[in-house]
C-alpha cells in the first residue's frame, strides 16, 4: 500500500479536469492540461468530469499490470481519500508527447512540504475528449 500512496497522489494529480467543459474538439493534450488545472484547484467534481464512465486505471511494474480502478465511482472514492490525506500535494508535467489518441507524460509529484517526491511516466488514452485508460509506470528501483 505504501507504494500506492505516491501513485494515488498522481492519480489525483493526473486524473483531474478543470471546471471548463471538455468537448470532442479538445485535443488529448488539452485534456491532460485541464486535469492539471483541476488538481491545482482541488476540485473533485471537475476531476471526475474528464474520465470516461468506464475508465480503467492500471499500474505497470515490470511484467505485472495491476488494475487500480475501473469506473468513475471507485476512482472518485480513491481520489477523495487521497485529497484528504495529502492536502499539500502538488504535481507537474515535465514533458508531454502525443501519438494519436495516446499522450505520454513524465510527471513529478511532491507532498509532505516537499520532503517526499516521485517522478514517473504515465500513458493516457484519450477518446472523444475523455480519458479512457491510464497506464502508470512507477520509477524503477
Amino acid at each position: 500500500m505504501n507504494r500506492l500512496i505516491p501513485f494515488l497522489l498522481l492519480v489525483v494529480a493526473t486524473g483531474c479536469a478543470g471546471t471548463q467543459a471538455l468537448t470532442v474538439e479538445s485535443g488529448p493534450e488539452d485534456v491532460i492540461e485541464t486535469m492539471v488545472e483541476a488538481y491545482a484547484a482541488r476540485d473533485l467534481d471537475a476531476m471526475m468530469a474528464v474520465f470516461d464512465p468506464n475508465i480503467e486505471w492500471m499500474s505497470v511494474e515490470g511484467d505485472d499490470i495491476t488494475m487500480v480502478a475501473t469506473g468513475r465511482p471507485p476512482l472518485r472514492s480513491m481520489m477523495a481519500e487521497n485529497l484528504a490525506a495529502y492536502p499539500d500535494a502538488s504535481w507537474r508535467v515535465e514533458s508531454m508527447h502525443r501519438v494519436g489518441a495516446y499522450v505520454t507524460t513524465t510527471e513529478h509529484a511532491t507532498w509532505d512540504g516537499g520532503q517526499s517526491s516521485l517522478r514517473n511516466a504515465v500513458v493516457y488514452e484519450v477518446r472523444d475528449g475523455l480519458v479512457k485508460r491510464i497506464w502508470f509506470f512507477p520509477p524503477a528501483e
